[in-house]
């Protein structure tokens, strides 16, 4: 990623924004950073107190469950400022996957305006979950971490959820999902798609070693033909746009996504 971004921004070719999906978001902002701080502002003054640099993220505060849209128009007055000490000023809206619907539309709107001497990098877990639009003025980087992902588990208890098929496991999940809280929707359908990217994998001859809770849900909707796992991954990926684009019921979503495996 670093490398990518080095490269680009010697040749003058660095984006004005770009939309890295990691693994691993609080590893890639930290080398993010350090990217920024050596490169683009020479290592002059830390990022902390740069006034030409601004961090988004999710507040610490237990009632604040996204970014929000006051967060975000921050961010627009930021931009709309005059730089201080540097030709350009720069921008990181870190777990963009978490802005809120107004916040994702204002976002949009930045994006459409920003003015030339501007850089704006969104890190995501989850690049489905991003606004069409946001996405499709951003140049693009997958950043996957060399660290084991910790949400491993929390994958593989989603995945032998839906082998079991058990109504209780899916309704204690379903609890924790809330349109206050969009955290829980996003990781949910983000393992949902993992779990068809690998078994489409599996299903086009890659050497892939599956869980036997994998399996189990291969065998018993029959997901073996490449003509049906396309069919129902285009069905998963089409619900899941619709949530984010229309600003669905999250909880109403994730029961329809689950039940893509219930037949």
């Amino acid at each position: 990623m670093i490398e990518l971004l080095k490269t680009s921004y010697k040749l003058n070719k660095l984006h004005n924004s770009w939309l890295i999906n990691t693994n691993d978001p609080d590893q890639t902002l930290t080398e993010l950073q350090k990217f920024i701080d050596q490169t683009l502002f020479d290592n002059k003054i830390s990022l902390q107190n740069n006034p030409d640099f601004k961090l988004v993220e999710k507040k610490p505060n237990p009632q604040n469950k996204d970014i929000s849209v006051e967060q975000i128009r921050e961010l627009q007055e930021f931009f709309n400022r005059t730089s201080i000490m540097f030709p350009h000023k720069i921008a990181i809206i870190a777990r963009a996957e978490l802005m809120n619907h107004h916040a994702a539309n204002c976002t949009l709107k930045i994006l459409e305006e920003a003015p030339g001497n501007s850089y704006i990098f969104l890190i995501t877990t989850t690049a489905v979950s991003i606004l069409p639009t946001i996405r499709s003025r951003c140049a693009k980087i997958h950043h996957l971490s060399t660290i084991q992902n910790e949400t491993d588990e929390a994958y593989y208890q989603l995945i032998n959820i839906l082998a079991n098929n058990n109504s209780v496991q899916k309704l204690e999940l379903l609890k924790k999902v809330s349109d206050k809280n969009r955290e829980h929707w996003v990781v949910i359908a983000d393992y949902i798609l993992q779990f068809m990217v690998r078994i489409t994998k599996k299903s086009a001859g890659v050497q892939l070693e599956l869980s036997n809770a994998e399996i189990e849900v291969i065998n018993r909707l029959r997901m073996s033909t490449p003509t049906y796992l396309l069919q129902k991954f285009e069905t998963i990926h089409k619900l899941i746009n619709n949530t984010i684009n229309y600003d669905l019921d999250l909880r109403a979503s994730c029961v329809l996504l689950l039940e893509q495996f219930s037949e």
